[in-house]
């Protein structure tokens, strides 16, 4: 689709959309702010915009389907981690790790619709709660359990925080977001604990221990994959039918829409993939051992984003062949241990990402 929409309009016609619609919201958005009424609309013809809204209709489309996809599996992780809770092996636990993984790397299909709230946090800011409580990054790993050489730490720790799923919301990112107890981050560190063999971790989780860390570990492990299981829920139904995110998006003009989708792939890359990336002394906890491979779905599903402001007549530029190697290289492999980036395919690939995310930005 060539020349869809016109790259002049849309510098200066679309940020005002975006601000504008809170007036459309009425009641929900109290604190309206007017558009000038100088200026005019874009002059699209009737066969362009009808290409535009199809082609951003079959890209919600895909989003719901993501949505629905992880629903699914968050529903069967949730199952797995309670085999695991009533035998903790560590085929078991294995078991475990690898379906957490495969979760999260399909996961990142939803990172741009994750990043409306950073995109247009005048339209979507009440639905970033969500998202904190699916996907909280970094984490103060301290806020959930022991690490290093700090014992007698974090909720586990803390007797005085009640075990029941209110309780662990109530806590859930209380004073910081870094401070998250739900979410994928938070049970991938249950899971795979602080440095620690799978054979070492499910010492961790003994059914029989008598040891209060131990039982209180184990609740909260089943909470977490409880709670993940029932915001997935929520997460679809707020991008199906008439749900608040699907809403908001439609109560967008088409050109908006398309400007909100290119503003939130460039949060995407900062705040999802770049700050992850610069992370080179692994100051910020993550299962290091896999993340090659949620890097890799990261990439996949950015090179979809491109193309998709590509056809739409936004040309920001595509992955290129380093990062798309990459991109192959962790199919090739299985299992819980992936090859590392080098410090120089980081700094690389930092540079390039860079460069892409400067192209939408002036776009």
């Amino acid at each position: 689709m060539k020349n869809i929409v016109w790259r002049s309009i849309i510098a200066v016609w679309t940020a005002l959309l975006l601000i504008a619609c809170d007036r459309q919201l009425g009641e929900e958005k109290a604190e309206a702010v007017s558009v000038p009424e100088q200026v005019s609309s874009p002059v699209l013809s009737r066969d362009q915009e009808m290409q535009l809204k199809k082609a951003v209709a079959e890209y919600w489309r895909d989003v719901r389907a993501a949505a629905t996809q992880n629903r699914q599996n968050l529903s069967k992780l949730q199952e797995v981690v309670a085999e695991f809770l009533r035998d903790p092996t560590a085929e078991r636990l294995d078991e475990s790790k690898v379906l957490w993984l495969e979760n999260y790397r399909q996961y990142q299909a939803l990172n741009v619709v994750r990043n409306f709230p950073r995109a247009a946090p005048n339209v979507f800011a009440d639905q970033g709660n969500i998202w904190l409580a699916i996907d909280p990054y970094p984490i103060a790993i301290g806020f959930i359990d022991e690490f290093g050489p700090y014992k007698n730490v974090g909720i586990v720790h803390d007797h005085t925080v009640e075990m029941s799923e209110v309780a662990i919301r109530a806590q859930h990112a209380i004073t910081d977001e870094s401070e998250a107890v739900l979410g994928f981050m938070p049970m991938a560190f249950l899971l795979w604990g602080d440095g620690k063999t799978s054979e070492q971790r499910v010492v961790d989780f003994s059914v029989g221990s008598e040891a209060k860390p131990v039982q209180r570990r184990r609740k909260l492990l089943e909470l977490n994959s409880l709670a993940i299981s029932n915001d997935a829920a929520v997460l679809e139904s707020w991008l199906g039918d008439t749900g608040p995110i699907d809403v908001l998006f439609y109560r967008l003009p088409v050109i908006a829409q398309l400007e909100l989708i290119k503003q939130a792939t460039a949060a995407t890359i900062e705040n999802n993939i770049l700050l992850a990336l610069n992370d080179v002394g692994q100051e910020d906890w993550r299962p290091h051992q896999v993340w090659p491979a949620v890097f890799s779905s990261q990439l996949t599903h950015l090179r979809e984003q491109l193309k998709f402001l590509a056809a739409s007549g936004l040309n920001v530029g595509l992955l290129s062949q380093d990062l798309m190697a990459f991109v192959a290289k962790p199919e090739e492999q299985t299992g819980l241990q992936y090859e590392a980036l080098s410090a120089e395919q980081s700094a690389q690939f930092v540079d390039e990402l860079h460069q892409i995310l400067n192209a939408i930005r002036v776009k």
